[in-house]
């Protein structure tokens, strides 16, 4: 079996969700410095209660009883000023109810015009302020609205616009047609906001049926982050519609783009999508400053990348791939295979001296993805563990996947690999990613 493909497009989620932005002059998310000798007259009441105005889009990124995600594109003229308070309201008997409040803190953040920006709010800070110390507070199925005030003038609380956001949290029966109602309505989202003009496509696009090739060039004055996360879309009946692929998961990796870097990336998809049939495509992606993300209360500043194609009948059904010919690991087969973790030999074949981190991917078994525990939440068990390695030199690691997936019964497991690290210039990434499959049997004791 060939896994090595799959591995470009496996992505955990990052709480969430890695997946990109636009913006030109596009500066940080900063307090507002108070004058010591003003009041601080922009503290808000408890309750912001809802009213007719909305002046920002909006796009909803995921909606769960324990948070919520959304991005806000600012397309005014003006900059906008808030802080951290807002007030949560629930439908009941054809009447909007408020629920609760979060207070301000002392600082107002701006958002600037042309500036594509997500957030992330977890009920159970709210809650906490209130003295209730459960770990996590979740909010029952229905319809709910999110309502924060939004200053133009900083030093006067009393003159704002009212952002409402309306969204609904399913029941554990119906998560997945929410979860897929809701990427269909971000995507609308995103290719209706302005595109990059700091991450741009150099060169040529080489497209084929079952693959994409394409490079990217960091022309920001920044480095730039970006997840695995990528997104599918295809353009029919006058709307881009995404391309739903077959289960699958994508990696927790937070990816580097050194400004002045150019990142080619070549993208197999036939074991997600198939073969693509004729017509018009775009691959999505977003990308955001490393200085932005993430800025404090999980906000981070946001450019969508869109690499737009077209796949005929003359096109190629496979791509022909250009491999990086500078590979900077190569591994040892495993040794000590237990029903818990194995032993691999890992060597730096590279010139450079690099930081690496290696961890266990993904198990598959009879072409069957083993899910991991519900629990479980990478790297937040103490693994996360960086190894400094020479140039030349070699080194025993043990991969643990215990925590992940428990012990594994007898019987042969395909593994993934994930090897990643950082790289001294002049690697245009300044991080980078080896992946490695491997067979593994786990015999009875």
């Amino acid at each position: 079996m060939i896994y090595m493909k799959r591995l470009r497009l496996i992505s955990l989620l990052l709480a969430s969700v890695l997946i990109i932005t636009t913006i030109t002059g596009c500066k940080k998310d900063e307090p507002l410095d108070n004058d010591p000798d003003e009041p601080s007259d922009h503290e808000f009441e408890q309750t912001v209660e809802p009213d007719h105005e909305n002046p920002l889009r909006h796009g909803i990124i995921f909606s769960t009883g324990f948070a919520l995600g959304y991005t806000l594109h600012n397309n005014t003229s003006n900059t906008f000023f808030y802080d951290s308070t807002y007030s949560l309201f629930r439908y009941e008997q054809d009447q909007w109810e408020h629920l609760f409040s979060r207070e301000g803190e002392a600082a107002l953040f701006s958002i600037d015009p042309g500036i594509i920006r997500e957030y992330h709010i977890e009920w159970s800070d709210a809650i906490w302020e209130q003295g209730n110390e459960s770990d996590h507070i979740r909010m029952i199925p229905g319809r709910y609205m999110l309502v924060r005030r939004l200053l133009i003038n900083p030093r006067d609380p009393d003159e704002y616009r009212s952002l409402q956001i309306e969204f609904d949290i399913a029941a554990h029966a119906g998560n997945s047609t929410h979860r897929n109602s809701l990427r269909q309505a971000y995507l609308d989202f995103v290719m209706s906001v302005p595109r990059s003009t700091n991450i741009v496509l150099s060169g040529d696009v080489d497209a084929s049926r079952s693959g994409i090739a394409f490079s990217l060039e960091n022309r920001s004055g920044e480095e730039y982050v970006y997840g695995d996360k990528w997104e599918l879309a295809r353009f029919d009946n006058n709307q881009w519609n995404l391309v739903h692929p077959v289960d699958h998961v994508w990696l927790l990796a937070l990816n580097t783009l050194r400004n002045g870097g150019i990142q080619r990336y070549e993208i197999q998809w036939d074991w997600v999508f198939g073969i693509l049939p004729p017509g018009r495509y775009a691959w999505i992606r977003e990308y955001s400053p490393s200085a932005e993300y993430p800025l404090p209360d999980r906000r981070y500043t946001k450019e969508f990348v869109v690499v737009e194609f077209m796949i005929t009948e003359a096109t190629p059904e496979d791509l022909v791939a250009q491999n990086d010919p500078d590979p900077f690991l190569h591994l040892t087969y495993p040794q000590d295979v237990t029903d818990s973790g194995i032993n691999v030999m890992m060597e730096n074949v590279s010139e450079s001296d690099i930081r690496i981190h290696v961890y266990i991917g993904s198990i598959i078994q009879n072409d069957t993805w083993i899910p991991e525990n519900e629990d479980y939440f990478w790297p937040e068990h103490g693994s996360w563990e960086w190894v400094f390695l020479r140039a030349g030199s070699s080194i025993s690691l043990d991969l643990d996947w215990s925590l992940s997936h428990g012990s594994l019964p007898p019987g042969q497991y395909d593994l993934i690999i994930i090897a990643f690290g950082i790289a001294p210039p002049p690697h245009p990434t300044g991080g980078f990613q080896e992946v490695f499959e491997i067979t593994v049997n786990i015999h009875g004791t």
